[in-house]
């Protein structure tokens, strides 16, 4: 995916998709800050309106997610479920670091952690991620890789080749198969399809990974 081929379309739908993804992966759906995220989830009158993803993963994705939205209560029954699948206290069902599934031990701040670390620190890209929160959570990936749409579109392909692409299918196959509510598995699907679908639509040639999880 050469950068001169990027239209500032393409960018700012890539950008669009993981802002959006990132903070639903990130932020507790009683979180205040969520709310502007969902309300626009809920603008989404058709599967025309999300610019990857395979026409009927996208579709099904998005009637789950919006029927979830849409019942009373759902906000108390989505955060026990970002709890059972991301928090603990006991087994997670779908950990949300790349060291889960990159790493032999499933370590937190594993090989797969210092090796994102390293890449970053080699292209002068520094973050801020609270709570000693390691930097593969696929959540802050996302928004690092909305940033790179602004700052350095020129690393998008390496990014999603070398650290995104290769586990985010098995995070999302666990999220999906672990979640208690509509709304997590639809998460879960649009997630899996909108990466595939820029992986196969920038022929991003991605790397092989050894999967532990």
């Amino acid at each position: 995916m050469e950068n001169k081929l990027l239209s500032d379309i393409q960018l700012e739908n890539i950008k669009y998709c993981a802002l959006l993804l990132g903070s639903l992966l990130i932020k507790k759906p009683d979180d205040s800050d969520l709310e502007a995220v969902l309300a626009e989830l809920r603008q989404l009158d058709s599967i025309h309106e999300w610019p990857f993803g395979k026409k009927e993963e996208t579709e099904q994705a998005l009637c789950l997610i919006k029927e979830r939205l849409d019942t009373s209560n759902s906000i108390a029954d989505m955060t026990a479920d970002y709890q059972q699948l991301f928090i603990g206290p006991f087994s997670l069902k779908a950990p949300p670091w790349s060291s889960a599934y990159l790493d032999y031990e499933g370590v937190l701040f594993g090989s797969s952690t210092l090796e994102l670390r390293a890449w970053m620190r080699k292209n002068g890209i520094t973050t801020e991620v609270p709570n000693n929160e390691p930097e593969d959570h696929i959540g802050y990936m996302f928004l690092l890789l909305s940033w790179l749409t602004d700052e350095r579109p020129n690393l998008i392909e390496e990014f999603i080749s070398q650290h995104l692409a290769p586990w985010s299918p098995r995070f999302c196959e666990k999220l999906k198969a672990g979640a208690k509510t509509p709304f997590y598995q639809g998460l879960a699907l649009l997630t899996k399809t909108t990466i595939e679908s820029i992986v196969e639509a920038f022929s991003i040639k991605v790397a092989t990974r050894p999967l532990y999880r």
